[in-house]
């Protein structure tokens, strides 16, 4: 490590930075994640420049090059930057934070992720009883879970006297059981038909409610991916056998968006919505909400029940 130079380079710099403030001192897909963004670093020119030579200018140049990027991701590399630079202000690597007032706006079309529609969850919902998938369809679509929480999802997280499901694992991207995103645990109230429904389904089950064995395993994430894609081929095709029309497959995080949609339209304040969902911020949820029309409002205001 060249720590005390001046002639110590951005790259060679997020190398060391990466080890010794991050390595073990977040989740090892956290500091993955935080690898693959700072990467945008080393392939470009300014990953060459040593420190003590990168001025603010420098930085907006590299950001206008990556502003065809998702504003995500450019709020994740700006943020990532401006660590690292303070953190090498304190080190004496540098005498000045450049990335410190830099701003930049992304350019990428943001694509519109479309929930299901109210008939559409109704149709799903209706298929899904019969279904032998269908229990987990409905636990998405009536709880807002992410995949990964509904892989690691045990029985005891379920308490079917308060009817609320706990939130307290997920299955992360080195296929290991940790916290959820952001490691924010969380209860999330059920009502009581869908919790007599998820009892009934899941009594007689094993630690975990969705296994491919006697339910002491997880099932991996090709696994979920190809049961929920199996199970909207068989909802399509008992349609097309009678004439309705399709209902087009959807992500599994769509059925998250749905949730939240279906809350607000309920007349739910956003502020709950985001506990529910367990989101960092309140500006995620509006991101996850498609409740832009009178029809949304009046449906707001005269369907406050939640029902399953």
């Amino acid at each position: 490590m060249k720590l005390m130079s001046h002639q110590i380079t951005l790259n060679e710099w997020i190398r060391d930075w990466l080890d010794i403030y991050k390595k073990n001192n977040v989740q090892s897909s956290t500091l993955r994640q935080y690898q693959i963004i700072l990467n945008a670093v080393a392939t470009h020119e300014i990953g060459n420049m040593l420190m003590n030579d990168i001025q603010p200018i420098h930085i907006m140049q590299f950001y206008n090059d990556y502003n065809k990027y998702s504003e995500s991701f450019l709020h994740k590399l700006r943020f990532l930057l401006k660590d690292v630079f303070e953190d090498a202000v304190d080190n004496e690597i540098c005498n000045k934070n450049p990335a410190k007032k830099c701003r930049v706006k992304s350019q990428k079309t943001k694509s519109e992720k479309i929930p299901f529609t109210p008939d559409e969850v109704e149709a799903i919902t209706d298929f899904a009883k019969n279904d032998r998938f269908g229990k987990y369809i409905i636990l998405l679509l009536y709880t807002g879970i992410r995949s990964g929480e509904l892989r690691a999802l045990q029985k005891n997280q379920i308490d079917f006297d308060s009817n609320t499901l706990k939130i307290d694992k997920a299955v992360k991207s080195n296929n290991a059981i940790g916290l959820p995103k952001n490691n924010e645990i969380r209860i999330i109230s059920i009502n009581d038909c869908l919790s007599k429904y998820l009892y009934n389904e899941f009594r007689f089950s094993g630690k975990y409610l969705l296994s491919a064995d006697d339910g002491n395993s997880f099932v991996s994430a090709d696994y979920l991916k190809r049961e929920y894609r199996a199970f909207f081929n068989r909802l399509n095709k008992m349609r097309n056998e009678n004439h309705l029309p399709i209902i087009e497959r959807k992500s599994p995080h769509i059925c998250r968006h749905t949730f939240c949609t279906q809350l607000q339209r309920n007349g739910i304040p956003t502020a709950t919505v985001s506990a529910i969902l367990g989101h960092k911020t309140i500006n995620i949820t509006q991101d996850y909400t498609h409740v832009n029309t009178l029809d949304d409002m009046s449906l707001a205001m005269n369907t406050l029940s939640f029902d399953f």
